[in-house]
């Protein structure tokens, strides 16, 4: 009865080669990888809200990055990329969903309800860099524990690609310049 299931890697490799380019297949990688290195660094930082091991507190890990006017523009940059990229996706329908996924799983942030989030227009890149990486925690609750469909992850190679942009900095600007010189 086993071997009527894949038994080796080289079965899973085919398949997977088969449905998802290879492209998708290394950004889907890099963000596993990078996303394993912000979440190793929140941990050995403690950077929780209110000590607890699961919920990341963004302001804390903002706070540290200790932010330019070059980091602005660069925020800017990605907060308009990834406004483009949901909107042609029609994967958060509009700014008001986002605000409430939002202020249900982190309502400590609430007192940024009211700003225009994901806006180039935006006062502060600090409430859209809290914005954005909420958008990055929720890729990743995705790809573990949501439902998973292969064939439409190439559809899903811009994300991705957003992400690691995203973490990439977040990494760089919290010091950990080892993982950017790979």
């Amino acid at each position: 009865m086993l071997d009527q299931y894949p038994n080796s890697t080289d079965q899973i490799s085919k398949y997977l080669n088969e449905n998802i380019s290879s492209d998708t297949k290394i950004q889907i990688a890099n963000f596993a990888i990078l996303w394993n290195c912000f979440e190793k660094l929140c941990d050995d930082r403690k950077l929780y809200v209110n000590n607890s091991d699961t919920i990341i507190d963004f302001d804390l890990v903002i706070n540290l990055m200790r932010l330019t006017n070059d980091d602005h523009k660069f925020i800017d940059e990605v907060s308009h990329d990834f406004k483009i990229y949901l909107e042609s996706k029609m994967v958060l329908y509009d700014i008001i969903n986002i605000k409430e996924y939002f202020y249900m799983s982190y309502p400590q942030y609430y007192e940024i309800k009211n700003c225009i989030l994901l806006n180039e227009d935006s006062e502060s890149r600090k409430d859209d860099l809290k914005v954005l990486m909420y958008v990055i925690k929720r890729v990743r609750n995705n790809m573990y524990h949501g439902n998973k469909e292969v064939r439409t992850l190439d559809s899903q190679l811009r994300l991705f690609e957003l992400c690691n942009k995203l973490l990439i900095f977040i990494l760089y600007k919290l010091g950990c310049k080892d993982i950017i010189n790979i």
